[in-house]
């Protein structure tokens, strides 16, 4: 559990300080002009700053509920996975001894399973960032939830599966 709870931490504090504004930024530099309108966004900066002028400061942080369990339950489950997984390989398959591609595996199992862990929270969180979205985290769970189904939930999980089981194979790789 200790592995769970350094990564939980981990998440909570790059929660806070780094991933809910820059995502939020990020996603609406990726809507903006949408639907023919025009683009009111010139790139990173400046969407900060129109969206402190018009919306406040506070608006950086829209989202933060769904971030927070999303980077809580990725870093926890990574770790968590992560030291199991190699704990286990090295004593049942090379006798106690590591081997580079033991953190190959488990970065992979790692990545893997903080995609099933919190896949849903992404869809929640990218919903309520998007430009013109005035909804909360519960009322956009339900409208997914009874709109398109549980399993809509988990849409976006095959890229990111397709991201994350590489990447983190090759950056825990590198902490050996």
């Amino acid at each position: 559990i200790i592995p769970f709870v350094c990564g939980a931490v981990a998440g909570t504090v790059e929660c806070v300080i780094v991933v809910t504004p820059t995502e939020l930024v990020k996603t609406r530099l990726q809507s903006d002009g949408q639907l023919g309108k025009s683009r009111q966004y010139k790139g990173m900066f400046h969407t900060i700053k129109t969206i402190i002028q018009k919306e406040g400061i506070k608006a950086l942080y829209k989202g933060m509920l769904p971030t927070w369990i999303r980077q809580c339950s990725n870093q926890g489950t990574r770790f968590l996975v992560y030291e199991q997984t190699s704990m286990k390989i090295r004593k049942h398959i090379s006798n106690g001894e590591s081997q580079f591609w033991h953190s190959i595996i488990s970065g992979g199992a790692a990545g893997a399973a903080s995609v099933l862990a919190n896949q849903w929270a992404d869809t929640i969180k990218t919903r309520m960032q998007s430009f013109g979205n005035e909804k909360t985290f519960i009322q956009i769970f339900k409208e997914i939830v009874t709109k398109e189904g549980p399993l809509a939930l988990y849409s976006g999980s095959w890229p990111r599966l397709a991201r994350l089981v590489p990447g983190q194979a090759i950056t825990l790789l590198m902490t050996i």
